[in-house]
């Protein structure tokens, strides 16, 4: 069934599929940020696969002496790769192929998991797939890190601009996209994204 989340309360989740629409960049890169943070004082891997834009606007969030981002990325305890790059790597056709995924996002998790410390992801190669219109080659891509985490244990969020679901005629993917994950996060300030779930919750 799925469970609604606050945000704040994403530190207390483990081993999960979550996944949270965001209104802007800024509250994505704020959204990102406390969550990559509560990753790094929680002695997580930390596995980040987003555009090098909003990495940075991650990064400069992540300065201040409560976590060491630079650290940590030189240390390997924060691997960060590009979303579109990663993605290129296992599309097929416009739709996720399932070995090369595992070949490509399967080997970079399990490097993480070598490292014998529980896991945390952020990814938005969904994201990337929904903005060029391929709604249910998201879905799918959601479903293949399903089937990876019933072999690797990890905490994974997905992050979605709440503007590509604007069209009612996209409620249904949302509604399918929210249905893949185990938890639907909510920032409250996000204010189309709170709408877009309520209406979920209405119907």
């Amino acid at each position: 069934m799925l469970t609604r989340t606050d945000p704040l309360d994403m530190k207390r989740v483990d081993t999960a599929h979550l996944v949270q629409l965001f209104d802007s960049d800024r509250s994505m890169a704020e959204g990102v940020a406390q969550f990559v943070c509560e990753g790094y004082w929680r002695s997580e891997q930390i596995l980040v696969v987003t555009s090098p834009e909003r990495w940075n606007a991650v990064r400069m969030r992540l300065s201040a002496p409560d976590c060491p981002i630079e650290d940590a990325t030189r240390f390997g305890r924060i691997v960060v790769r590009d979303s579109k790059e990663t993605l290129k790597e296992f599309m097929v056709n416009d739709r996720p192929h399932r070995r090369l995924f595992d070949a490509t996002v399967g080997t970079l998790v399990r490097g993480q998991a070598a490292f014998e410390r529980p896991v945390r992801i952020y990814g938005e190669m969904v994201d990337v797939l929904v903005e060029q219109g391929h709604y249910k080659a998201a879905l799918e891509l959601e479903e293949f890190w399903n089937e990876l985490a019933t072999r690797h244990e990890f905490t994974l969020l997905c992050g979605y601009t709440a503007g590509h679901f604007g069209d009612p005629q996209n409620s249904s993917d949302l509604r399918r996209i929210c249905a893949a994950h185990d938890h639907v996060a909510v920032d409250p300030d996000d204010v189309l994204a709170s709408f877009l779930v309520n209406r979920l919750d209405a119907t």
